[in-house]
């Protein structure tokens, strides 16, 4: 991580250097760069039939884009989206602003992970695949109400950032946190 990283986060908001790139709803947006910013779903201009679409579309297509690195998602990902990301073949970093996601045990799948934000999720009922999850630099988790218990972290030798936070209107219980 450069000195900046460490001041400011990994994930902190650099327009100049298209950090995060601009957002991407339709499949032609996507320019073929190693940065992807998703915006699939909440589309207000769509009807359920259509975003249910749309979202497939992108789970059918996620998989294949082997030059994608770092992935953004700028509204809510849910449990289905989440498990295509983690079939994705080189990304290193992931940033999800919020999601309806129970389990992120799949995520183990990306051997090349090395930063992870999951942004308010307060169903996710475990985080021990962390434990396995070797390759992690910096680790956000936000507003996961159902664990108090971080112990798996611990495993994350190379790990060089960490954030755990609650929400704007609840804080977040930890009960052991052993690094």
């Amino acid at each position: 991580m450069t000195e900046e990283d460490i001041v400011r986060g990994f994930w902190f908001f650099n327009p100049e250097k298209e950090w995060p790139p601009k957002k991407v709803t339709k499949l032609d947006e996507y320019n073929g760069g190693d940065k992807l910013n998703l915006d699939i779903t909440q589309q207000t201009n769509l009807s359920a039939y259509q975003q249910t679409k749309l979202v497939d579309k992108w789970c059918d297509t996620l998989p294949k884009l082997s030059k994608v690195k770092y992935l953004w998602f700028t509204s809510k990902v849910n449990q289905k989206t989440f498990d295509t990301v983690c079939k994705m073949p080189n990304l290193e970093g992931i940033w999800i602003k919020w999601s309806s996601i129970k389990t992120i045990e799949r995520m183990v799948k990306i051997k090349s992970l090395k930063h992870f934000h999951l942004g308010s999720s307060s169903q996710i009922e475990s985080i021990t695949c962390l434990a396995d999850m070797n390759s992690l630099i910096t680790l956000e988790l936000e507003h996961i109400t159902k664990i108090n218990e971080f112990e798996p972290i611990s495993k994350c030798l190379k790990l060089e950032g960490l954030a755990i936070e609650g929400s704007m209107w609840s804080t977040q219980e930890i009960k052991n946190l052993k690094l």
